[in-house]
């Protein structure tokens, strides 16, 4: 079971909402109050937006429950985003949680990242990147796209590696080198496997299978795509899949970083003067 088992969350959305449904059933009783006038129209306009979303949410649920490839969407997109898309969409009959991308607060949400993180400028440039992928993905360019997410997701996990002296940066000869202990580091798959360590979600990457049903790992993914030879994986749905790797790599790293400044505050708050 998972935080999006679509029986338990209908059962607790209806149980938060019966009290309020009591009270509003009997609003001639109660005087006539603003506040109070208002606060039972807010009520009956969120059970409005439930009755309108509930199908919505339900069939999203169950699309990424179904599908192994989307195992990472299960564990990082909250709820509120599903409910949004949902909400925008409760009219549209083929509605896919591969729409999701397309909506402006998630886009800005992963966007905000690069703003809040601190690494280098290196990665700050990656930002722009970013939005271009995106961009592409709102336009179903997906095979720019999917070549463009891939450099994107290995260069923050590469960034990311040096920023915590995991490996460390060199240049040779006007071609730019990556070490740990003296051995050289290359290909996507010793990176993933060196960062695994980080936190969990980097530990997830490692273990996820891009293709659950050929055992292909997310390397292999992203050699297939940018080495040019599997050009039939160009969809939505791989584009989505990188992406939310993307965030999910970027929500733990912005995590990591706020434990780390509060340990610092509490270290100096408890610092003598």
């Amino acid at each position: 079971m998972n935080k999006y088992d679509s029986e338990t969350i209908m059962q607790n959305f209806n149980k938060i909402l019966q009290p309020f449904t009591d009270i509003a059933r009997n609003a001639h009783k109660i005087a006539k109050n603003p506040k109070f006038q208002q606060t039972l129209q807010n009520i009956s306009v969120a059970i409005q937006h439930h009755e309108k979303t509930a199908p919505q949410i339900d069939k999203m649920l169950s699309e990424m429950e179904e599908n192994e490839n989307l195992s990472e969407a299960l564990e990082i997109i909250p709820y509120r985003q599903i409910f949004k898309l949902a909400l925008d969409n409760f009219e549209v009959r083929d509605l896919t949680i591969l729409k999701l991308v397309n909506q402006e607060n998630f886009q800005n949400g992963l966007l905000k990242y690069f703003d809040e993180i601190e690494i280098d400028t290196m990665f700050k440039k990656r930002k722009v990147c970013l939005e271009e992928a995106l961009k592409l993905y709102d336009l179903n360019y997906f095979a720019g796209c999917s070549c463009l997410l891939h450099s994107i997701l290995e260069g923050i996990i590469t960034d990311y590696l040096i920023f915590k002296n995991i490996i460390v940066k060199f240049n040779k000869n006007g071609k730019t080198v990556y070490k740990k202990d003296n051995q050289v580091i290359t290909g996507l798959s010793k990176k993933i496997d060196l960062s695994k360590s980080i936190n969990n979600n980097f530990l997830r990457l490692e273990n996820y299978k891009f293709d659950s049903s050929h055992n292909k790992k997310f390397h292999n993914e992203r050699n297939d795509v940018l080495h040019g030879s599997n050009i039939d994986n160009f969809t939505a749905e791989r584009c989505f899949i990188t992406i939310i790797w993307i965030s999910s790599l970027l929500s733990s790293i912005q995590n990591e970083q706020q434990l780390d400044r509060i340990k610092i505050q509490q270290i100096l708050k408890s610092t003598p003067v």
